[in-house]
């Protein structure tokens, strides 16, 4: 059995670091562009609409299945947005 969890939210860059701290997650800088999926891609009917963030911070730990975890913060919008998945 497997689940996917998405998430994107407004959030304060320092709440969001204290966040990812709390959860062992070791942002690194945003180098180039980062695609992270969007969670509204699965109640408004749109086949998995990503957003690109290239100014914010962004961590991904992903198995060779997919599962694993991928966390952001656009620095731009003020949001956080994780993706999940326990495949």
């Amino acid at each position: 059995m497997s689940g996917m969890f998405l998430a994107d939210f407004e959030i304060r860059e320092a709440a969001f670091v204290r966040f990812a701290d709390s959860e062992g997650w070791d942002l690194d800088l945003v180098s180039g562009r980062e695609p992270i999926f969007v969670a509204k891609s699965y109640f408004q009917n749109v086949a998995n609409p990503r957003t690109t963030i290239t100014n914010g911070l962004y961590y991904s730990r992903r198995a060779p299945n997919g599962g694993g975890v991928t966390v952001a913060y656009d620095r731009m919008s003020g949001r956080g947005y994780i993706s999940s998945s326990s495949r």
